[in-house]
């Protein structure tokens, strides 16, 4: 029996604290976040970088706790575009891998109880283990040593191939987790997801913490998770295979990560002995440098300080957990959404870490609280790059919206310091996209197996196939693919969209490039569109949050009443493109 469970009374009551405190502490009142937190001078400056990134695409859930006083607990961006509701402190998202800790907690607290040991092999509580799987222990499991691959290719763990012999290497496995879920479901004779939510989520008070299966019908702050122009969904509409149970499927707020976090400083679930071996570094590789704890993973800063910390990916929803152990800070982030095939936690996670010890980060253009507009000029229109490439001008409100329709169009909008890496990476996307489309179109999937990432493939490959054919039966037969651009936005990122033309008709297509691996494929609405935010002097900026690059643009009027923009771009500010106005 874990001795803490003796104090839950207490244990309940110091929760209840923690949670009242929580809105309690808010200094910077919000009538829709009683969650909300922006106090002393950290948190103002902290608000003042993510507000300025928020304005230039970034979209999330961020909270930062230093030396056991919570500085910001803020939402950023949308959680549902089509309502236009904000993400806040009460949103709810899908955590992905950070799921992994809670299993883990489990595995201790079932040690704790006397029902399993770590040390057990899993044929301990497992029947029918093959032979080769035979051996394999729940530490094994839970450190990523077990020798299981990466991602499943069946809905049972045990029938999957070993990569590595049991013990012999580190190598992240969500089919480890999966089977471990199973032998956590055996040891503690119920399914894994009721023992947690009844021995951690409510005795730890987090009360807006569900297994997906458990999420309520009516729960109203349901974040929509986002990937490019693709609306993937609520955590309740989407399905997790059950392949992955195991390796993710919590729903949860920022809210109750804090008291999570406050329950692991103060022991309330685990005991002292247990918390210690919870937190130990138990598995890396020689070559590596991160190691692995029990559902947490071990890094050194720059600083030569300790980190541990977990991410979490599931859709369009994306996280990032970090305890800066030797320094006294926790940081989360919680997003709904991924852009040209990257997360809005890679965006911020280390340059908000950076702002909170002193350091010298990167920071995004102060957008301007004027218009932009001078001499009652308002910008607009097709301008011309060459004969064979434009750019669509509108002004939505204060801000620039330029729509690209070429390669050419898409680098002096998206890129404009384009390097000669970043140009041929474009060149590339749209060639290899135009190949895999006609592929698909055709029933080949050799070209985008080729291309497609791990993730990708195993998650969405099948559907893609079903919404290419359907296509063609709306359409008639595919009768070819043209390349419009990619908008490139560093030398292996990006996002390639192709005419996709019919017999009956035509369908604009988007391929997302991530590390030059296809990571998304979808239908879109439109070409891509890039918004310039009004700066000062009356120039408009944009600024990639994920690269730290800006785009400045000026809308000029000379006498001779030739309209230009004038891009420009890198530390230089060199011009990128003049684009003149297409005469009528």
């Amino acid at each position: 029996m874990n001795p803490n469970h003796h104090c839950l009374s207490l244990c309940s009551l110091i929760l209840a604290l923690i949670s009242s405190a929580f809105a309690a502490q808010t200094t910077d009142s919000h009538p829709t976040d009683p969650g909300k937190i922006v106090q002393d001078d950290l948190g103002i400056k902290l608000d003042d970088y993510l507000s300025r990134m928020e304005a230039f695409g970034f979209h999330g859930a961020m909270l930062i706790e230093v030396d056991g006083e919570v500085v910001l607990a803020k939402g950023y961006g949308i959680a549902d575009r089509r309502l236009n509701t904000p993400i806040t402190t009460q949103t709810v998202f899908d955590i992905g891998s950070l799921s992994k800790q809670f299993l883990a907690t489990a595995a201790l607290l079932l040690e704790s109880q006397g029902r399993l040991s770590v040390s057990d092999a899993i044929e301990v509580h497992l029947e029918n283990v093959p032979d080769d799987k035979r051996g394999i222990t729940i530490h094994q499991l839970l450190t990523h040593t077990a020798g299981l691959p990466y991602l499943p290719r069946t809905d049972n763990p045990l029938a999957e191939q070993l990569t590595s012999a049991p013990g012999e290497r580190y190598a992240y496995s969500n089919v480890g987790y999966t089977l471990l879920g199973r032998v956590l479901d055996a040891a503690a004779d119920e399914p894994f997801e009721d023992f947690i939510s009844r021995e951690i989520f409510r005795k730890v008070g987090m009360n807006q913490t569900w297994f997906r299966k458990d999420l309520p019908s009516t729960q109203p702050h349901m974040a929509r998770a986002y990937t490019d122009d693709t609306d993937h969904g609520t955590p309740a509409e989407m399905r997790l295979p059950a392949s992955l149970r195991g390796a993710g499927d919590i729903i949860s707020t920022l809210g109750d990560l804090l008291l999570w976090e406050h329950a692991l400083q103060n022991r309330i679930i685990l005991d002292d002995s247990s918390t210690e071996r919870f937190f130990t570094e138990h598995a890396r590789n020689d070559a590596d440098t991160m190691g692995y704890t029990y559902g947490w993973m071990v890094f050194r800063t720059a600083r030569d300080t300790r980190i541990l910390a977990h991410a979490g990916n599931y859709g369009g929803f994306n996280c990032d957990y970090r305890r800066y152990v030797d320094e006294g800070m926790t940081i989360v982030c919680l997003s709904n959404q991924f852009i040209n095939g990257r997360s809005m936690r890679d965006a911020v996670m280390n340059n908000v870490s950076l702002i909170a010890i002193g350091g010298d980060a990167k920071w995004p253009p102060k957008p301007s609280t004027t218009s932009g507009r001078t001499n009652e000029l308002e910008p607009g229109g097709r301008f011309r790059i060459d004969a064979d490439a434009a750019i669509v001008v509108e002004m939505i409100g204060d801000r620039l919206h330029l729509q690209a329709d070429s390669q050419a169009a898409m680098t002096a909008v998206f890129l404009p310091d384009a390097n000669e890496a970043e140009r041929e990476f474009a060149a590339f996307a749209s060639r290899e996209s135009e190949r895999v489309l006609s592929g698909l179109m055709a029933g080949d999937t050799e070209p985008f197996t080729e291309h497609v990432s791990p993730s990708l493939q195993h998650s969405a490959g099948r559907s893609i196939a079903e919404r290419c054919a359907a296509m063609i039966e709306s359409h008639g037969p595919f009768t070819g693919a043209h390349a419009l651009g990619t908008t490139p936005v560093s030398d292996a990122n990006g996002r390639a969209f192709l005419r996709a033309t019919f017999e009956r008709g035509e369908r604009l297509i988007q391929i997302t490039w991530s590390g030059r691996r296809i990571v998304h494929f979808a239908e879109a609405d439109r070409l891509p569109t890039r918004e310039f935010l009004p700066i000062e002097n009356g120039a408009f900026a944009a600024y990639d949050i994920f690269t730290n690059r800006s785009a400045i643009l000026h809308f000029e009027t000379p006498d001779n009443d030739e309209s230009t923009l004038r891009i420009t771009a890198g530390k230089s500010e060199h011009l990128a493109r003049a684009l003149h106005q297409q005469p009528d």
